[in-house]
């Protein structure tokens, strides 16, 4: 199915998007803009910019409260609907992710595995993030299988 008229922006410290990721989205009709600008410091700079949604995959939990609430305050401003998966940090998990090596994984994938599970979330960590602006909010956070973390925050109509 086609979605016309789409506009997808990225957001990276680099661009990284090949020019055959680039024809793909154009082969679908989208048109693709690379942001190439720290999250943080995106976040920090005041802008006019609207999004319909925002994704973020195993990416937030890369960073402090402090930073992710920032990160949810531009957020808050700018979309409608945010979503993101994490690793969900846990005991299965965490037990999981010392099996790597069972895969044949490198010994950075191994270490790495195993920060992620523990930088992770659970219960409701995310949510407690989330601005309690005058926006209205619906705010969604489970887990998503025995290793994902999943958030949602999707905007009423007012």
């Amino acid at each position: 199915a086609r979605w016309p008229a789409v506009h997808l922006s990225l957001l990276d410290r680099q661009n990284v998007v090949s020019s055959s990721t680039r024809n793909e989205f154009k082969r679908l009709g989208w048109t693709v803009e690379v942001l190439c600008v720290d999250v943080l410091d995106w976040a920090a700079a005041p802008s006019t910019l609207q999004w319909d949604v925002a994704l973020a995959n195993l990416f937030v939990h890369h960073f402090d409260s402090s930073q992710i609430t920032a990160l949810f305050e531009a957020l808050d401003n700018c979309t409608n609907w945010f979503m993101a998966c994490e690793p969900r940090r846990g005991r299965v998990p965490l037990f999981a992710s010392r099996l790597l090596g069972l895969t044949g994984a490198s010994a950075v994938t191994r270490v790495d595995a195993v920060l992620s599970v523990k930088a992770g979330f659970s219960g409701a960590e995310l949510s407690a993030l989330w601005p309690h602006s005058s926006s209205q909010w619906v705010i969604q956070e489970r887990a998503a299988g025995l290793f994902s973390h999943a958030f949602i925050a999707s905007r009423t109509a007012e």
